[in-house]
């Protein structure tokens, strides 16, 4: 049971870390999912064409941040 504990302390700590870093996949998501409720969905699909992908979840997590800047304009 120690060795479990210390397991999920450390998962912890390094999703500490990704959040440190910027902005997750989850932040993206939420944000082309708000976009695409107001009606901008050509705004969502012309942000991943520029980084070459077709899906939020295919992002590389480098071209996360990229991707929001460019979707909030």
């Amino acid at each position: 049971p120690t060795e479990v504990e210390e397991v999920e302390v450390e998962v912890l700590e390094e999703d500490e870390k990704d959040r440190e870093d910027g902005p997750t996949l989850a932040d993206a998501t939420a944000i082309a999912t708000e976009l695409v409720s107001k009606g901008k969905s050509n705004v969502v699909k012309a942000a991943l064409n520029d980084l070459g992908v077709k899906r939020v979840s295919q992002l590389d997590p480098a071209d996360i941040a990229e991707f929001i800047q460019i979707v909030k304009g």
